[in-house]
């Protein structure tokens, strides 16, 4: 992705973990690190590549701290959907696999939250129900990495400020990677 980013003019994009130590130890590398690029950089870009581990620290701080009005995330396999982007039926039923799949979430919550897509689907005009989303996620039993429901709801923070590109594969990684702001790509790469 850093390679995709310094292809636009005027971009220097990188890689906190390959930023070299600052050899105190007493003070923890990744900390310092982090909250020194954050400060200094324009944009702050997170990709969340799994559904467990790293990313959850820094995805928190970024959604809690002065950070958040440049920072944006691309998690792998994402798909909430926030009333503008239900669009069609399948939006609502991927929506419904992320709730089902999400980590740390009793049923009680977990029907909760499909009652309230499907109020949210409602008010876009999709007529779904809450039967048809719980008999379609039993016979599918889709595969969605199982996000945290704090990572969930940092998400959709991120989402509802148009600054969360959900991707799957490498490719629509990249092709989010170009829907970033910041500099334009050089006419002759279109």
């Amino acid at each position: 992705m850093s390679d995709r980013l310094n292809r636009r003019y005027g971009t220097y994009a990188f890689l906190i973990g390959d930023l070299g130590d600052i050899g105190i130890p007493r003070i923890p590398e990744f900390r310092v690190k982090f909250h020194l690029t954050a400060a200094l950089a324009d944009y702050v870009a997170s990709v969340i590549e799994q559904d467990a581990g790293g990313e959850i620290n820094e995805l928190g701080k970024l959604s809690e701290t002065e950070y958040f009005s440049k920072a944006y995330v691309l998690p792998r396999g994402y798909h909430w959907e926030t009333e503008p982007k239900l669009q069609e039926k399948e939006d609502v039923f991927l929506a419904a696999a992320q709730i089902e799949t999400a980590t740390d979430v009793d049923e009680e919550t977990k029907q909760s939250e499909l009652t309230a897509l499907v109020d949210r689907a409602s008010a876009t005009g999709i007529e779904v129900t809450v039967e048809e989303l719980t008999a379609w996620l039993a016979e599918q039993k889709p595969e969605v990495p199982s996000y945290s429901w704090v990572q969930l709801n940092d998400f959709r923070l991120f989402e509802l400020q148009d600054r969360c590109y959900p991707w799957l594969t490498t490719d629509e990684l990249l092709e989010q990677t170009d829907e970033l702001p910041g500099p334009p790509r050089p006419k002759w790469e279109q």
